[in-house]
């Protein structure tokens, strides 16, 4: 199972749902993403059918935010995760409360990705007047403090790419 939260126009959770849908053990992506961008995310039924034309039936998108999914039913029967890839609104604090929510559900074979995770620098994604200032760096940063995880940057792209792993305590 994976979490997929943001996608400006779905890449991600197509590229997993194509490799879970592949996969010889299946699996299947949560996509969190409100459609705070444009209106592309708005009905589910296009949703649906984009999905399914590019041959990739395994997404549930959800349009919400991450605060709000966290309440559902649905959040309520995840029992595990396997990746999870955080790529939502860049602060800080929204990638903190992101793999917090999620932090529970990962064991030492699941994997965290932050996009957008080794520079900081303004995001106009939303408009020149609600540009921010992305930040996902900062708590990376802290990750990387954790004696339990295992981090990784990797720098592609402009912004770099971070995988996060709990370490397997009882491993030899």
């Amino acid at each position: 199972h994976a979490v997929v939260i943001g996608s400006l126009r779905g890449f991600v959770p197509l590229v997993i749902g194509k490799a879970l849908q592949d996969n010889l053990e299946g699996g299947e992506v949560t996509f969190i993403d409100p459609g705070m961008v444009d209106s592309f995310w708005n009905d589910a039924d296009e949703v649906r059918r984009y999905f399914e034309s590019q041959g990739v039936a395994n997404i549930r998108h959800f349009r919400m935010t991450s605060q709000e999914f966290v309440t559902t039913q649905e959040y309520r029967e995840l029992n595990e995760v396997g990746l999870l890839f955080v790529d939502g609104y860049h602060t800080e604090e929204q990638a903190r409360f992101d793999f917090e929510a999620f932090e529970g559900l990962l064991d030492h074979r699941s994997f965290a990705l932050f996009h957008d995770s080794m520079v900081v620098r303004p995001d106009k994604v939303y408009g020149e007047e609600n540009a921010y200032e992305m930040r996902v760096k900062y708590f990376v940063d802290h990750l990387k403090s954790d004696a339990n995880l295992q981090v990784m940057d990797l720098p592609f792209g402009v912004s770099g790419l971070t995988l996060v792993r709990k370490i397997d305590r009882n491993a030899p």
